[in-house]
């Protein structure tokens, strides 16, 4: 400051006009305008001389500054260890024994928390495994159950196959005609003609006439029934004729729905119509006469069949 203010007043001093010869005061005269230029410069040099000063100045105090600081800190932190220096040289036995028995209980007591938080998260990680166990013992209980029921239906299922086939069975061997269609006192009266009798029929029948009839007849077996006897179906199955019969007064015919059919010839009224289904053994005719003959007939694929083998083979 005090170098800015002598340069402000060496530029505020007026230029000091030394005195002359005559000889030297014709060749220094100056025009005002010279003078002033001259001035000026001196000025602006002055000026700027002064601003480097101040900059050099400037920069001098902050390196001191700097340098000040750092030898601060080091010296803050040197005092700052001396002093712990000193602290613990200044500590009886009794008080560093005192420390580092609260350091050791300190680390004794992490110890203990960190084993605590171990036992902890043991603890919950055994709950989960029982957790998991008890559910891996719920599906396996589950699927024993399962399949047990599923056993179970598959036996149950079994045994209605079993049942539903053991009732097939029985219902088609309930459809094939066998044992006598007559029941209480009852005799055969006329079995089916042999082949030899039927061929000597042939033969003694003129051409074209008795043959629908011997053909008919020649596989028939007539049975003589008591009052009270009754006439019932050979097998089970359905209806489809009910017609009168020049012969025997009526004929009832039945389809087993297995390549058989069986015919029923009497004089009574039927108990049956066509349509009707019927089980082996249902009534068809009522026999209220003594002596009444029941003309009895099997086909099978349309031809006529022997009822004395059926009726030996399964009755």
């Amino acid at each position: 400051m005090s170098k800015n203010k002598k340069g402000r007043s060496k530029s505020n001093r007026k230029p000091s006009v030394k005195p002359t010869t005559a000889g030297q005061s014709r060749a220094s005269v100056k025009t005002p305008e010279a003078a002033a230029e001259a001035v000026t410069e001196d000025t602006v040099t002055q000026a700027e001389q002064t601003m480097e000063e101040s900059k050099a100045e400037k920069a001098s105090k902050s390196t001191e500054s700097t340098a000040k600081s750092q030898k601060t800190q080091k010296d803050s932190k040197t005092g700052q260890a001396t002093d712990k220096k000193n602290f613990f040289e200044n500590l009886s036995d009794k008080n560093r024994v005192m420390i580092l028995g609260g350091i050791c209980i300190l680390c004794a007591a992490f110890i203990i928390f960190r084993f605590v938080s171990l036992e902890i998260k043991v603890s919950k990680l055994d709950n989960k495994v029982s957790l998991l166990e008890t559910q891996k013992q719920e599906i396996l209980d589950e699927k024993d159950k399962s399949e047990k029921e599923l056993n179970e239906q598959i036996a149950l299922l079994s045994e209605k196959v079993a049942i539903t086939l053991v009732k097939e069975d029985e219902e088609e061997a309930n459809r094939v005609p066998s044992g006598l269609p007559v029941t209480g006192k009852v005799s055969i009266i006329r079995e089916p003609l042999t082949e030899e009798q039927i061929a000597e029929l042939e033969a003694q029948s003129e051409p074209g006439e008795g043959d629908v009839e011997i053909h008919e007849d020649n596989k028939i077996v007539v049975f003589g029934a008591q009052n009270g006897s009754t006439v019932i179906a050979a097998g089970q199955g359905s209806v489809t004729a009910v017609e009168p019969d020049e012969t025997y007064g009526y004929v009832v015919k039945i389809d087993h729905g297995n390549g058989y059919e069986t015919l029923y010839r009497t004089s009574t009224a039927p108990k049956v119509k066509v349509g009707d289904d019927v089980l082996k053994g249902q009534l068809l005719f009522d026999i209220d006469a003594n002596n009444s003959e029941i003309g009895y007939q099997i086909l099978y694929k349309e031809e006529c069949i022997n009822p004395m083998d059926i009726m030996e083979i399964n009755g």
